[in-house]
């Protein structure tokens, strides 16, 4: 409910135990199914850097039909969104379905556009460029601190941070000096926020 915090609502204790259930075979499960890849993704890194097949990168089609696709989600499932937050409508199972399903997709589609775009080793072509930042945009309709708590949005900026400078961010200090920045910018604006009760 709105206004109302977690340590002032009721709680069914059936209900809490089989949340709890769930979320401990899915992290088991993803732990598992993690290791298992991961074991036969695992190769013996090359002498040499060998020349990039052009058959690695996506076809422009895909890119296209993967960009309407965002375009058209975004288009349809956006205004409910801000729509629900401005309602103060609770959560429900198809509105977690559509903020972290749907409209994660853009999300998605740019972190994985942008690490092939990386590691293609090749010249940036301006329509490449037109379609990363048309898809940045959507990221920034659909991820924002007006639809989405700060925890939520952290980790996709610094996802994309993450991406767009992997090779600078190949050594562990420069990662972790990257978290602890965060880190230290959330505490600042959390000291000086005027409230700290507040849905955001």
């Amino acid at each position: 409910m709105p206004q109302r915090l977690v340590n002032t609502s009721t709680v069914t204790i059936d209900g809490v135990a089989w949340t709890n259930l769930v979320c401990a075979l899915f992290m088991i499960a993803f732990t598992l199914f993690y290791a298992f890849l991961s074991k036969r993704a695992e190769e013996p890194p090359p002498t040499a850097a060998a020349p990039v097949d052009s058959r690695e990168e996506f076809a422009p089609g895909a890119v296209g039909l993967a960009l309407v696709v965002c375009m058209i989600v975004v288009a349809l499932a956006a205004p409910s969104a801000y729509a629900s937050v401005e309602n103060s409508v609770s959560a429900t199972p198809a509105s977690l379905v559509m903020q972290r399903f749907l409209l994660f997709l853009p999300t998605a589609t740019l972190l994985i556009l942008l690490h092939e775009t990386v590691r293609s080793g090749r010249k940036v072509l301006f329509s490449r460029v037109c379609v990363l930042v048309l898809l940045l945009l959507l990221v920034m309709i659909t991820e924002n601190p007006y639809t989405e708590k700060r925890n939520a949005i952290g980790p996709v900026y610094i996802g994309l941070l993450l991406v767009l400078f992997q090779n600078w961010f190949a050594v562990r200090s420069r990662r972790l000096l990257l978290l602890v920045a965060a880190w230290c910018w959330y505490f600042r604006r959390l000291r000086y926020s005027p409230t700290i009760t507040g849905k955001r």
